[in-house]
């Protein structure tokens, strides 16, 4: 009834396969450590609630020995509360550019006590570097320290009490779903 879709994928010969750091129920299913593609040995911003329900975020290529129940990587669109820095962050961890583009997208945000899934449409048709930042100024207002792009673009899909509130057009195969109650 209540979920959005969140991670990266890139088509494989059988299947869609998971890009970036994943855990889900404490089994690991992709660590950038082992993974193909632009991300292959980067180390990404990586959302964790650990065994202890703890939630953070690290940067990192590795998920294998952590005591880690959920992890999901994302793209960093705000860090510290302040705009982040396509060049000097995000191209380097190993993003093209092809999962910003002019459409509808997820992003996860957390404090002490709450995890928010933020459903977000951009209008730029300028560049990647440009969707982050009008990712950033929409959500400036509302002063969150870490924000993470979770979707790849085209396949945002949020659903509350079974309802599609916010969804691309886009049909893509997703591989993972974030529920919540």
């Amino acid at each position: 009834k209540n979920y959005a879709n969140g991670g990266f994928f890139a088509s494989g010969p059988k299947t869609t396969e998971a890009m970036g750091n994943l855990v889900i129920d404490s089994k690991v299913v992709s660590e950038t450590c082992n993974s193909y593609g632009n991300l292959a040995e980067h180390k990404l911003h990586t959302f964790f609630i650990d065994s202890n329900n703890n939630l953070g975020c690290e940067v990192t290529d590795k998920m294998t020995g952590k005591n880690y129940k959920y992890a999901i990587s994302g793209i960093p669109v705000t860090l510290n509360g302040q705009d982040v820095s396509w060049g000097e962050i995000v191209s380097k961890q190993g993003w093209t550019g092809g999962e910003l583009y002019s459409t509808k997208h997820i992003c996860l945000s957390w404090d002490n006590d709450n995890i928010y899934l933020i459903g977000i449409e951009t209008k730029s048709k300028k560049g990647a570097y440009d969707t982050i930042t009008e990712i950033w100024k929409k959500l400036k207002p509302y002063k969150f320290d870490t924000v993470l792009k979770l979707d790849g673009g085209g396949s945002a899909i949020l659903d509350i009490n079974g309802k599609n509130v916010f969804v691309s057009s886009g049909d893509r195969k997703v591989h993972n779903l974030l529920h919540f109650d």
